[in-house]
């Protein structure tokens, strides 16, 4: 009786685990997707080339960027699309709303004053900071402090922008957070410009 009851026990834990899995799993609907996803109506997309968000000097490492026009019926949204792989439709991208760049804005401000004034880390490994939207998107910086063998000590400072953290490679990493902003300024000020 007790194999059995141990028996069941096992399979309850496993099931209930791999159920909780498959929902940390499944995606949430963006707002991109909600407002797209209107059945029965038409939609007109018409996109707009941005400069390419770039790593370094390395063009091959290039996010590609681009504004999207939404339009259904009298409703027009916008919204910054960035993709991980350069001229690829890859299912590593996002599509950041106008409001959301505004709010992302905001934040990158507010995140170099904090990166300025944690200069050091004291005793801790690793700090990071960040800041994430509805839709999931997640920007900041971490600073990570590792001893090496010989007792010296190396520190990584490095901004990120997270398109999606439920895949692998869904992290760009970046020496400053100066390319972020100009692609959201860049963005808002082409929107500004093409809505006239």
């Amino acid at each position: 009786m007790k194999k059995v009851l141990l028996l069941f026990m096992l399979i309850f834990s496993v099931t209930c685990s791999f159920a909780q899995t498959e929902e940390e799993v499944s995606k949430k609907i963006s707002s991109y997707e909600q407002f797209t996803s209107k059945t029965g109506t038409l939609i007109r997309y018409t996109e707009f080339d941005l400069p390419d968000i770039v790593k370094g000097s390395w063009k091959s490492y290039a996010m590609t960027a681009n504004l999207r026009k939404v339009t259904i019926g009298d409703n027009v949204r916008w919204y910054l699309h960035i993709e991980k792989e350069r001229y690829q439709r890859s299912n590593i991208s996002v599509y950041i709303p106008q409001s959301d760049l505004e709010e992302l804005l905001r934040a990158v401000d507010q995140l170099e004053v904090i990166y300025g004034e944690l200069s050091n880390i004291g005793e801790a490994t690793y700090v990071e900071e960040k800041f994430e939207t509805n839709d999931d998107l997640r920007i900041g910086f971490y600073i990570d402090r590792k001893v090496k063998k010989n007792g010296e000590e190396e520190i990584t400072k490095k901004w990120f922008l997270n398109l999606d953290y439920r895949l692998y490679g869904g992290t760009k990493f970046f020496d400053s957070s100066a390319e972020l902003k100009n692609c959201f300024s860049t963005a808002l000020e082409a929107i500004s410009n093409y809505s006239r």
